[in-house]
């Protein structure tokens, strides 16, 4: 789809300082275009020439309601070419601002995942500015963690551990969703062994009545 430019949209920032620690991270600049499409529709690019991804309006409009709140990061899925983001599992983050995001798909280098098209800049815990993916995979706008919870089951999840005793939903919001799960069911009690693939490697957890267990030979 072709599109026109119409003109640069200047990127806000809070203060100096936050500017100067955005730009570090490379992947801003001090503006990005803004263009109409054949369709008539509009969407935005970060600097960049030849054939471009781009960002909706619709999706960047709906990114900037975030401005001002917290989310809770989400470490569990593979954040792609933004792995490098400094935000530990279900950190309370400040959502400060989002940038459009674009490359050149001509430019063999930028060949990576793209994940979100929607880049949130964010103040972390230490007060510093880092980037998320704008995708509710790798985030939560309300803490996923219940105040009931005993603390060392709460530092397990924030650590992307298991402890025995731990329920279903306490280990997948540790480990993820398992790749597989294998279910035996007597009149009493319900058994699973749930199995994460790692390449040729497995890891598995076995829960019984919906508890975490050490092991559990029902499954064996």
């Amino acid at each position: 789809m072709e599109g026109k430019i119409t003109g640069k949209v200047k990127a806000q920032y809070n203060n100096d300082a936050e500017k100067r620690g955005v730009l570090n991270t490379g992947q801003f600049t001090n503006y990005y275009h803004k263009i109409v499409l054949s369709d008539c529709s509009i969407a935005y690019v970060n600097t960049g020439v030849g054939q471009l991804e781009y960002t909706s309006k619709e999706i960047f409009d709906e990114a900037k309601k975030l401005i001002g709140g917290c989310i809770w990061v989400d470490k569990r899925a593979d954040f792609g070419m933004y792995s490098h983001s400094d935000s530990t599992h279900l950190e309370n983050v400040k959502v400060i601002g989002v940038e459009p995001v674009s490359y050149n798909r001509q430019n063999k280098y930028m060949q990576n995942k793209t994940v979100s098209s929607v880049i949130l800049k964010v103040k972390n815990f230490k007060n510093e500015t880092t980037t998320l993916p704008y995708n509710d995979e790798f985030f939560f706008t309300k803490n996923p963690i219940e105040k009931s919870w005993p603390t060392k089951i709460k530092s397990a999840i924030k650590n992307q551990k298991i402890m025995i005793g731990m329920s279903e939903k306490q280990a997948r919001l540790s480990w993820g969703q398992p790749d597989d799960i294998n279910s035996t069911v007597t009149a009493e009690n319900r058994y699973e062994q749930w199995v994460y693939e790692d390449g040729p490697e497995k890891t598995y957890l076995y829960f019984e009545n919906g508890k975490c267990q050490a092991d559990s030979p029902h499954l064996h």
